[in-house]
């Protein structure tokens, strides 16, 4: 019974990544890698928003955290770290939302048209479940290299 339902999960999950897969499977290497640019470029500007906001509060926690007294720096500190953790899940939860599924598709047509040599399987966890900011980049710089690795042909 069990090895039933992991025999079905695992072919439910084969079935869906063939299928994100094949969304682009038609599509000449040219188109795929100009398709993969853009979507670097859409994470990119997350991640550039993400980082304006993160100098917009640390310049706003260096100006109160200076003006303050001794005594309420902690709670100055708090709401900085809390404003900071709440722009990154913001950005994580953006990026889930409207880029995970396309850059999974994306970069699982790349890779079946790629080298072994290319692939970068411990990459694998962090497009299935970024947490912060900087794994977004990394996806971004991993789809940018996957895709000028492409012959043109």
């Amino acid at each position: 019974m069990i090895l039933a339902g992991i025999t079905a999960a695992a072919t439910l999950r084969l079935t869906l990544s063939s299928d994100a897969a094949s969304k682009y499977s038609s599509d000449s290497n040219k188109q795929l890698q100009s398709t993969a640019l853009g979507l670097v470029k859409k994470i990119r500007e997350l991640v550039d928003s993400y980082n304006k906001r993160d100098r917009e509060l640390m310049a706003d926690y260096q100006t109160n955290y200076l003006a303050s007294r001794t005594t309420e720096r902690q709670g100055i500190r708090d709401q900085y770290e809390k404003n900071l953790k709440e722009a990154n899940n913001s950005t994580v939860g953006d990026y889930k939302e409207k880029l995970l599924a396309e850059s999974k598709a994306v970069r699982a047509e790349l890779q079946r048209r790629l080298p072994e040599r290319l692939h970068r399987p411990n990459l694998t966890k962090i497009y299935d479940k970024p947490s912060i900011v900087l794994e977004i980049q990394i996806i971004a710089d991993d789809l940018e290299l996957l895709s000028k690795s492409l012959p043109d042909s």
